[in-house]
């Protein structure tokens, strides 16, 4: 019961999140507004681990690797573009990002 409601918090973080206009924000400026470059980092950060998160727990639901639902979300996010969502597009030339997956 209450990784139900973890899980729906979660999911309806994720959605706030994505609806949020700071993301087009800091999609169209990555270094201005009042954060510096710091801001479209963490923002990034927030939504690539709630997605983790979210992947982690539907797949555990069903009984599959949680971080196989780890990857496919990952890669769901990572592939939005393709369907027209490019509000996360931020995310592919953040220099910040960049130096932390190295």
């Amino acid at each position: 019961m209450l990784r139900s409601k973890i899980l729906g918090v979660l999911l309806f973080g994720l959605l706030l999140i994505l609806a949020h206009p700071a993301a087009r924000v800091a999609a169209a400026d990555d270094a201005g507004g009042h954060g510096g470059p710091v801001v479209p980092v963490l923002f990034g950060l927030v939504i690539i681990l709630t997605a983790a998160k979210v992947g982690r727990e539907l797949f555990e639901r069903f009984g599959q690797p949680a971080v196989l639902g780890e990857l496919i979300f990952g890669m769901a996010i990572g592939n939005l573009a393709l369907l027209g969502f490019g509000e996360l597009e931020f995310l592919r030339t953040s220099v910040g990002l960049e130096i932390l997956a190295q």
